[in-house]
């Protein structure tokens, strides 16, 4: 996919709900990935591109502004996986410098 050769993108999918014909969307990040009420993708996948760096630990503090990427249910508030999950989302968005997961907020 194109989504490769881009550093602006993030994640891609490949839907067929439109008469039978495959469609690929792409974009800079993807929210909300975990619930819809629309059918699963038949491909779908997050991109990171480059490599990450820990510049700080957030553990305890509260970081203003941040985007929600999905809700602590979706992840059926398992702690582990929704931090792991929240990580993924951030590591594979461009323009991401923090994220926070929390079993009250979510990513």
């Amino acid at each position: 996919t194109r989504c490769y050769n881009s550093a602006l993108c993030g994640v891609w999918k490949v839907e067929n709900i439109t008469y039978g014909v495959p469609t690929c969307w792409q974009a800079l990040y993807g929210t909300n990935c975990y619930k819809g009420n629309v059918p699963p993708p038949m491909q779908a996948q997050r991109i990171m591109h480059g490599n990450v760096r820990l510049l700080l630990d957030t553990k305890g503090k509260w970081i203003k502004n941040l985007t929600k990427a999905f809700d602590a249910t979706d992840v059926g508030n398992n702690t582990e996986l929704g931090a792991e999950k929240c990580r993924l989302v951030c590591s594979s968005y461009l323009f991401c410098q923090y994220w926070q997961y929390s079993t009250k907020r979510g990513c």
